[in-house]
């Protein structure tokens, strides 16, 4: 695909007579190549779904045009699974600013989006679409690589106790499975997300838990939230649900690094690295790229060792023991 063919499918497919401009848009870790088109008096997206079958395509449409529909999503022009291009409305993210940061409504309307997506209708359930099945999916491929110094096993063991401890708490809703801050464009006084190939019908707090991990930084933003969300305070055991799927939500963006960077996996044993605050310092200020391997490693090796950290801490325990007590009732 070039910007030549693209602003000719735009022009044919909507009818445009006037100039469109196109660009490729670089960096992300989506397998789909993306482009924007503009126009004097509109900007659009236009997405190609390449190596995927068609079940997969026509799966992901599927779900752009629920978003869309649903108002939480950018809006579908154009979308043919056979042609694997969809021509969507451009989001103008916005920054954000301290003062919205600190304000209630800000995380009011993160748990309003959430909401959005978890109540409105559903997508189809994917086995492989599920965190825990992906999770140890890529376990087992790095089990087969025996890559040095990096803690499989006790990772495996962590993903399993957390995974039996929910089991009997896990409900299925129409779910967006990667709502990083990267999928969710903030518009000023509310959210839309975009990129939604992952997603399926699996447990809502998997989300929940992504959204508070990327913006929920004191527990009193994270009360905010979940409680809005609720539409009630939440309970002891909602709590705990929610701390054991933080935890596998800070392990999936680092054992998906580990995944695509086969080669680097031989100096993770030796990688100094700081604590998971001063990372994220590093991160917000511009001085980590996650597009660059050596970063990915290095967001990898931190964000696991917080976790088996958090393993080991009395919060962990409680959590655990919240649930199980709560199943025995």
């Amino acid at each position: 695909m070039n910007e030549d063919y693209v602003s000719k499918l735009v022009k044919d497919k909507l009818s445009i007579k006037e100039k469109v401009t196109t660009e490729k848009l670089t960096g992300g870790f989506s397998d789909a190549q993306i482009f924007t088109a503009t126009t004097d008096s509109k900007k659009y997206v236009i997405r190609f779904l390449t190596d995927k079958s068609l079940k997969e395509k026509e799966l992901e449409i599927s779900a752009l045009q629920i978003a869309s529909q649903h108002n939480y999503g950018p809006h579908i022009y154009y979308a043919d699974a056979d042609k694997t291009v969809v021509i969507m409305e451009f989001l103008e993210r916005k920054n954000i600013s301290p003062e919205q940061r600190e304000s209630e409504s800000f995380y009011k309307s993160l748990a309003k989006i959430l909401q959005k997506i978890h109540k409105g209708p559903n997508f189809e359930n994917l086995k492989n679409r599920n965190i825990f099945y992906q999770i140890g999916a890529v376990i087992k491929k790095l089990k087969q690589q025996k890559s040095q110094g990096i803690p499989i096993e006790k990772l495996e063991n962590v993903i399993s106790i957390i995974h039996e401890t929910l089991k009997p708490h896990l409900t299925l809703a129409p779910c967006h499975n990667d709502l990083n801050s990267d999928n969710l464009i903030f518009l000023g006084d509310h959210f839309k997300a975009i990129d939604f190939e992952d997603a399926s019908q699996t447990d809502p707090f998997y989300d929940i838990a992504t959204v508070v991990n990327s913006y929920c930084h004191t527990p009193e933003y994270e009360q905010i939230l979940l409680s809005t969300y609720l539409g009630q305070q939440p309970t002891e055991k909602e709590w705990a649900k929610l701390y054991l799927m933080k935890q596998v939500s800070w392990l999936a963006a680092p054992l998906w690094f580990l995944k695509i960077n086969p080669k680097q996996l031989n100096q993770y044993e030796k990688l100094h690295v700081p604590s998971q605050i001063e990372f994220f310092k590093e991160l917000a200020t511009g001085k980590i790229n996650l597009e660059n391997p050596e970063h990915q490693l290095k967001y990898a090796k931190v964000y696991i060792n917080y976790v088996i950290s958090n393993v080991e801490s009395q919060e962990f325990a409680q959590a655990i023991k919240v649930l199980n007590n709560s199943t025995k009732k």
